[in-house]
This record gives C-alpha cells, structure tokens and sequence, in this order.
C-alpha cells in the first residue's frame, strides 16, 4: 500500500474541488495536462481521443504492473484533467496497452462523480479503489488465414489511410506476378485491425512491420521470376531482410522518375550476386545496411522502416 499512499498524498495535495471556469480544448492540452500533472513520465507516448465529455487515453504500460498501479494512475490522471476542464469531461477512460503483448491492454474508467466523492471524503481510499474497475482485453485479429482484401477501397478510413492503400497495392501487384501474399497479408489484416480500433500505436507497429513483410515479398516475387529464367535463386536468411530493404529503396527511387547513381547500382548488383550464396550472409547483410544508409542519404524522399 506504499504506493497507494504515496500517490493519495500527492492527490490530496492539491485541492480537488472542481469548480472551476470553462475552457476549450483539444488533444495537446490533455497532453500538456498529463506532463503536468507528472503522474507518468513526461517522454511517454500517450494518444487522445476525445468525444463529447469523454476523454480516452491510450498508452504503453510495464507488464510487470499491477492492476492496482493501473487505477491509482488512472485516478490521478482523471483527477488531473477534470480539474482542469471540470465542465468538460465527465469520464476519462484509459488503455494500459501491454508493453510486452502489444496487442493485450488493461482498461480503467473514472466518473468525475469518483473524484468528487473522494475529493468531499464521502468515499475513503478503500472504497474509491473497490469502485474503479481494471478490465482486461485483446485487439481481435483475424484467423491466420489471410482475408483477401482486393481494392483499396475496401480499407477503414482514418489513420494512415495513405500508407497502407500503398501497401495494399504492392501486395496486389506481387499477387498477380505470381508471388506467394500470405505472410504479408496476414500482416496487413493485423494492420486493418488496429486502425479498425482507432489504435495509432499498433498501427504504427504494424505499419512498420507490414513494410518490412512487403518489401520481403516484392523481392522474393522478382527472385521467383528470376528463377524461372534459370537465374539462380537468392536463398532465405537473415541478409535476405537487408537486401530486400536496399530493393525497396532503389524501386522508390525508381517510381520517383529518379535514376539511381551507377556506383549505388553496382554495389547492389554485386550484393545481389554475393547473396546467392549463404556463407556469404554476414557479408550481404553488413553491405545492405550501408548501402540503405548511402540511398537515404542521396535520395532525401526515401522512407525506410
């Protein structure tokens, strides 16, 4: 109970009263709210949600924390911004994602009626912690039998739209080239269902993921053609990751009208030819990474993950 008495003192500290003058607000003031408030760490990443007179809040929190650190937290974030937008926000709800099984979280709710209770001494701190449940979920995947989603039409609107009807049409062209989509797709439907949730941390995670699972199957798709024209295959190992970025790379420097400096050029085909051999992987690998660095650094419009 050290902690809970710990974060009561400083609760108390401050007068709760609630009474307090109307103002507009929006997502940087509850984040500037929160940094005040120094009940979490001010670099924490923390995403906002505000509707009507509820305010959501969705952050990573240890795995190693208890339910009980997740409602003092959550009481003392609550508290924080309905003091300072008493006529406002009525409700706070908080996801305390985990920070080991992202897609696992732990959600807590407070009443501004929670606050003003305890704050008038009708609710003792037992009594305020027995009435403020923690509720535990998942963000649902889809089966591991990739949905096929064959327009970006079909895609959920809101974060990242952009970026993801763009890897939605990567995976669509290695499809029709005759390349194997499952794993990138399953990735992406992981994707879909984060922004589904509105959840911009996992779409973030996925996003970057899914990049990485696109560039893989655009590669492995142009090697797929190369052996059938009896090129010799570039085999699956860690510096297939690597090359497939460079690849990435050097198509988007392409699809920008731009020509890819010759020595660049020369160095990846010699890298291409290396790689067909795995003894050669750390070799491949420490080259790849040097050489994205090279094109980003040439080709400033470049996006890598």
């Amino acid at each position: 109970m050290n902690k809970v008495k710990k974060y009561l003192s400083l609760f108390l500290v401050v007068n709760i009263s609630l009474v307090q003058v109307s103002h507009a607000f929006n997502n940087n003031d509850i984040i500037d709210v929160i940094k005040r408030s120094q009940v979490i760490p001010a670099n924490k990443q923390v995403q906002v949600k505000i509707s009507n007179k509820e305010v959501v809040l969705s952050m990573y929190y240890s795995s190693k924390a208890l339910d009980q650190d997740c409602k003092i937290d959550a009481v003392l974030l609550a508290r924080a911004i309905m003091q300072k937008y008493p006529n406002e926000v009525s409700l706070v709800r908080i996801f305390f994602y985990d920070n080991i099984k992202t897609d696992e979280y732990r959600m807590v709710v407070v009443r501004s009626g929670d606050i003003q209770s305890f704050g008038k001494g009708k609710l003792d701190e037992k009594l305020l912690f027995s009435v403020i449940d923690v509720i535990k979920g998942r963000i649902a995947h889809s089966s591991t039998a990739p949905t096929l989603i064959t327009n970006i039409n079909m895609l959920v609107p809101g974060i990242r739209l952009e970026e993801r009807q763009a890897l939605l049409a990567s995976i669509l062209a290695c499809r029709k080239r005759g390349g194997n989509i499952n794993i990138a797709m399953n990735q992406f439907i992981k994707l879909e269902d984060a922004a589904k949730a509105n959840n911009e941390y996992l779409v973030d995670k996925y996003l970057n993921s899914t990049k990485r699972e696109v560039d893989i199957l655009t590669y492995q798709t142009q090697n797929k053609i190369n052996n059938e024209n009896n090129e010799a295959p570039i085999p699956s190992d860690a510096s297939y990751n690597e090359l497939a970025q460079v690849y990435s790379l050097i198509t988007q420097v392409n699809d920008h009208g731009d020509k890819v400096d010759s020595q660049l050029m020369s160095t990846y085909n010699q890298l291409h030819q290396l790689a067909k051999s795995s003894s050669n992987a750390a070799q491949v690998a420490q080259g790849s990474k040097l050489l994205v660095n090279l094109l980003m650094s040439r080709y400033k419009y470049l996006k890598s993950y």
